[in-house]
């Protein structure tokens, strides 16, 4: 049985598109919805709700890192993902390593 996903029923949305006078995307605002509620009062249940709260808060984390960066480098040419959001990870590791990735780009 595959396991469950933070992703499986979530539904991001565009909030804010930055554009310049040209009209080039500067960043894209994503919005990211909160983990569902826990559905049993075991200690199983509690421990998966806290991954995905985990998972929730790394990936606010890298959405905010994302959407700073393409605005601190909105003259440069970075890649379109940054700027947009597409390719979201998908995994804590994921996450963290694109936060890296993020952090020590040039």
């Amino acid at each position: 049985m595959p396991r469950a996903n933070f992703f499986d029923n979530a539904v991001f949305s565009a909030q804010a598109v930055h554009k310049d006078k040209d009209g080039n995307i500067i960043s894209v605002q994503i919005t990211v919805p909160p983990p569902a509620p826990m559905k049993c009062p075991y200690l199983s249940c509690y421990r998966k709700f806290l991954g995905r709260c985990f998972t929730y808060g790394l990936l606010t984390s890298y959405q905010t890192k994302r959407v700073a960066y393409a605005e601190k480098h909105r003259h440069d040419t970075i890649p379109q993902d940054i700027r947009t959001g597409e390719n979201m990870p998908t995994t804590n590791k994921e996450i963290i390593w694109a936060m890296i990735k993020l952090r020590f780009r040039r």
